[in-house]
C-alpha cells in the first residue's frame, strides 16, 4: 500500500531507516521505497495468525532488541509444554519476519535473534524514551521542552501499547510506557500553568487522574493551581466532581477539599503576580508550591478524610 505516514508522527529519522514502526495502537510497519517514499507493510505479510507480529513486537521492546529462543517461547508461549513444538513456532514467525522486513534487518545470534536499531527500524516507543530524555536536558517544564512533550503525546494517544498482546512481559512494558506518560504529563501540566494556559494545565491533571486507580496527587495539584490563581469555586467543583467520579469506580479519596473552611485571606488571594512558579524537588520535581501567604499544609485541601 503507498502512502506517507503523517509527518507530526514522524518529527525525523535517519538517512539509514529503512522502517517505521507504531506499536501505539493498531501495529503499523511503514517501509522505505527507493524514491523515498514510504509503503504501508499490507497486514497479509505477516503470514496466518499472530505469531510472527508477536515475535517482532517482543524482539523490538526487548533490552537492546535481542532475545534468546527460550525467553521468546516463555514469554509468548507458556502453556505449550513441548519444547520442539515452541521452537518450531518461533522458528517459523522469524522466518516470516523476516519476509516481510528484510532478511538483513533481523540476526541470528547463538541462542536467539536480534532486530535492528532505531537507526535502522524507527518505532515510537523508543522515540518517546528519547523524546522525555531531551525534555528533561532542557529543562523539563520550558517553553523549550513543550513541543517534545506534545510529539510524546501525539504517539502515545494513538492507542493501547501492544494492542493485541497480553501476558507478564507486556505488562512491564507497559507499565514503563505508562510511567513515561504521567512525566510528559505533569511537566505539561507546570508548563502549560506558566504560561497561562491554565484550562490546558487542568486537561493534564484531569487525564492523569481518571488514571486506575486515580492519581490523588495529580488532584491535589490541579486544585492547588486553581486556588493558587483565585479559582475557589472552580476548584470546589473540581473536587467534587473527582469524588464523584472516583466513587464510580469503586475509589475512595484519602481527602476532600471544603472552600467554606477556608480562612478569608486564602478566598481573597490575588495571584496577578504568580508568573512562574518554582518546582518543589521533594515532591518529585512537578508539585506546585503554595502561592505567599496560602498554608496548604493546614488548608482543608490535604484533610485527611480517613477519620
Amino acid at each position: 500500500m503507498q502512502g506517507q505516514p503523517g509527518t507530526s508522527l514522524v518529527p525525523h529519522v535517519s538517512s539509514s531507516c529503512g522502517l517505521r514502526v507504531s506499536l501505539y495502537g493498531p501495529l503499523e510497519v511503514w517501509k522505505r521505497n527507493p524514491d523515498e517514499s514510504w509503503s504501508l507493510l499490507d497486514k497479509a505479510a505477516w503470514g496466518k495468525g499472530r505469531p510472527a507480529r508477536s515475535v517482532f513486537k517482543r524482539l523490538l521492546t526487548a533490552p537492546g532488541r535481542h532475545l534468546s529462543r527460550a525467553a521468546l517461547q516463555e514469554d509468548l508461549w507458556p502453556d505449550i509444554d513441548q519444547a520442539a513444538f515452541a521452537d518450531k513456532m518461533v522458528y517459523s514467525a522469524v522466518n516470516q519476519i523476516r519476509r516481510a522486513i528484510g532478511e538483513e534487518l533481523v540476526r541470528t545470534l547463538e541462542t536467539g535473534y536480534a532486530l535492528a536499531d532505531q537507526s535502522v527500524i524507527w518505532v515510537d516507543d523508543d522515540a518517546c524514551r528519547g523524546l522525555l530524555a531531551e525534555a528533561e536536558n532542557r529543562g523539563g517544564t520550558t517553553d523549550e521542552a513543550v513541543p517534545l512533550l506534545e510529539q510524546i503525546l501525539t504517539y502515545q494517544e494513538r492507542g493501547e501499547l501492544l494492542e493485541g498482546e497480553d501476558g507478564t512481559w507486556v505488562y512491564g512494558v507497559r507499565q514503563r510506557s505508562e510511567e513515561m506518560l504521567k512525566q510528559c504529563r505533569r511537566w505539561l501540566a507546570v508548563a502549560s500553568e506558566r504560561q497561562g494556559k491554565l484550562w490546558q494545565a487542568g486537561e493534564q491533571y484531569r487525564a492523569l487522574f481518571h488514571a486506575l486507580p486515580p492519581d490523588e496527587e495529580a488532584l491535589r495539584a490541579w486544585i492547588t493551581m486553581l486556588l493558587r490563581h483565585g479559582r475557589v469555586q472552580e476548584a470546589l467543583r473540581c473536587s467534587q466532581v473527582a469524588k464523584e467520579a472516583a466513587e464510580a469506580q469503586g475509589f475512595s479519596l484519602s481527602f476532600h477539599f471544603d472552600a467554606q473552611a477556608l480562612p478569608p485571606q486564602q478566598m481573597l488571594f490575588s495571584i496577578g503576580t504568580c508568573r512562574s512558579c518554582p518546582l518543589d524537588s521533594s515532591r518529585g520535581g512537578w508539585w506546585f508550591p503554595a502561592h505567599p501567604g496560602v498554608d496548604t499544609a493546614s488548608s482543608p485541601l490535604v484533610s485527611s478524610s480517613r477519620g
